[in-house]
């Protein structure tokens, strides 16, 4: 039984590996258009750091024990921060994403929680 499981996933291994770019793209570019609205007025500008077009974070995905259709993403993402008159600085986030039927949504705790985080770093 333990090998038919060691096989089975090592089969379901590629195919996750290619989507975790993809996971990475749409993970960024929520979060970026949340900041677009929230954090980046003014003087400050917050952006998921990029590394060659990357998105910079790791993620582990890990089934919901609540919902078996479910997935959770945790994320510790990387951030830019740019404020006008001080020099730019690097702040991080961990953040969690429900997947199901390949809808992606925020854990809204965590996200507040690293709106309020990003909006008042001070890059001295």
């Amino acid at each position: 039984m333990k090998m038919l499981f060691v096989v089975l996933t090592a089969l379901c291994l590629p195919a996750f590996a290619q989507t975790m770019p993809e996971l990475k793209l749409a993970i960024a570019h929520d979060i970026n258009s949340i900041l677009g609205d929230t954090v980046n007025e003014g003087e400050m500008h917050a952006k998921v750091k990029l590394i060659n077009k990357v998105p910079v974070m790791s993620c582990d995905v890990i089934a919901s024990k609540d919902d078996p259709e479910m997935k959770l993403a945790r994320c510790d993402v990387e951030f830019t921060v740019d404020h006008t008159d001080d020099p730019s600085c690097e702040a991080s986030c961990f953040l969690i994403y429900k997947m199901k039927n390949r809808a992606l949504s925020p854990v809204r705790d965590l996200e507040a929680a690293c709106l309020e985080n990003l909006a008042t770093t001070d890059c001295q």
